[in-house]
């Protein structure tokens, strides 16, 4: 009796365990094949991403040909992805196939996650290529995708400054300095820039109340700028307000030195007596006296039929430097004082070779202009007029006489 039990207990549990095996396998035979395609596609990712990673360290050699065959195999792992795309547009660039690297760049611009990098890549290539409205276009395409993309303040601002969108361009700038895409300094500088453009926008179409708040907030950003302070001051003066138009200049004088501001201040200040212009003028110019002031000085007493003076000043000048301008002028007063003809060919000469006195330069092209101006006329470049001596003597002598006040009239 015993013995049954136990066979019958023992035959139980190879029962259990047969069924157990039966079932195990079963499991197996059914869930291999899945395993086996989740294991191919993971194998399949690792390689993809692996050829990716390749690519990426290609393009960064430079090496745009291996760039471009490890973005291929990726595609073919991974289906397209957007760093494939990536890949082969920059590796496209360099090898300056850009109708390829554009048809890339689009692309990843028409998804979503990856439409920021389609338009960078994109503006990147319209900025090479000069083109500048559809840079434009481009730079606010990002910056409707991206709103906090600080990198294109500065780049968006050109734009906007070559296209003349002055409004726009200051707004931009504005941002610009706050997300610090600018330094603090150079950013007071550009929008003083554009806010002065502005103004004159404003001037052309009557809005004199707007100019004048335009050219006010342009000289508390920067007032080193001369002409935001002379058109600020004829508006003030216009407006009946004399006493602070004046004040305007003989700030702006002791920033900037220059010469127009004396012109503008004395057609504010005093009447059209010669004499009484020197006599302001002296008293404006005499408080800091340098080689420069007293160039100017030496003009106005020209003017004034005070040859004593106009000697003093310029042989002050002389002093210090060559200068065109005291040349000419001690021409002038020898003419007037009857000496030798000698005398006053001796400086004619002399004037030929003196170095250029300051004008207006670019620093960009090296073109001079009589006035100034935001943007070169000569080569497009927006705040690079510069107040200086120029760097080649050989300046014609309207511009190397430029703004010696009543002076240049006298020849």
């Amino acid at each position: 009796m015993d013995t049954s039990v136990g066979i019958l207990v023992m035959a139980v549990c190879l029962v259990a365990i047969a069924t157990t095996l039966a079932f195990r396998f079963w499991q197996f035979l059914s869930q291999t094949p899945g395993r086996l395609l989740t294991n191919r596609r993971a194998n399949r990712e690792r390689r993809g991403y692996r050829e990716l990673t390749d690519g990426m360290l290609a393009l960064a050699s430079g090496d745009a040909s291996s760039a471009m065959k490890h973005a291929r195999r990726a595609d073919n792992f991974l289906g397209r992805p957007a760093a494939g795309h990536l890949i082969v547009a920059e590796a496209a660039v360099l090898q300056g196939n850009l109708d390829l690297a554009k048809k890339h760049f689009e692309a990843l611009l028409e998804v979503e996650k990856t439409a920021i990098a389609g338009a960078r890549g994109l503006l990147a290539r319209a900025l090479d290529a000069d083109d500048r409205s559809e840079a434009l276009r481009l730079a606010k395409t990002v910056r409707s995708i991206d709103p906090e993309a600080a990198w294109v303040l500065p780049k968006l601002f050109d734009l906007q400054v070559n296209a003349r969108e002055w409004e726009a361009a200051d707004a931009t700038m504005d941002e610009a300095i706050k997300r610090r895409s600018v330094t603090s300094e150079r950013g007071r500088r550009l929008r003083a820039l554009v806010l002065y453009e502005r103004g004159m926008v404003s001037t052309e179409i009557s809005d004199n109340d707007a100019a004048v708040g335009f050219f006010r907030e342009a000289l508390d950003l920067d007032p080193s700028l001369p002409y935001v302070a002379i058109e600020y001051s004829k508006l003030l003066f216009k407006s009946g307000k004399q006493r602070r138009s004046q004040r305007v200049l003989e700030q702006s004088w002791m920033t900037t030195r220059h010469p127009e501001i004396v012109e503008q201040l004395l057609s504010v200040a005093v009447n059209d007596r010669p004499v009484d212009r020197y006599k302001m003028a002296q008293k404006l110019i005499s408080q800091n006296l340098d080689s420069d002031s007293a160039l100017i000085l030496a003009g106005y007493a020209i003017e004034a039929n005070l040859w004593g003076e106009a000697r003093k000043y310029a042989e002050l000048t002389l002093e210090e430097r060559s200068s065109v301008g005291a040349c000419e002028i001690m021409a002038k007063i020898e003419n007037k004082e009857a000496m030798p003809l000698d005398a006053v060919r001796e400086w004619q000469e002399k004037s030929l070779t003196a170095a250029p006195d300051k004008s207006w330069v670019c620093s960009n092209c090296g073109s001079h202009r009589e006035n100034w101006v935001t943007i070169c006329q000569s080569c497009g470049a927006f705040d690079r007029i510069e107040w200086r001596f120029p760097d080649s003597p050989t300046v014609s002598k309207s511009q190397s006489s430029a703004g010696l006040g009543p002076l240049l009239s006298n020849f």
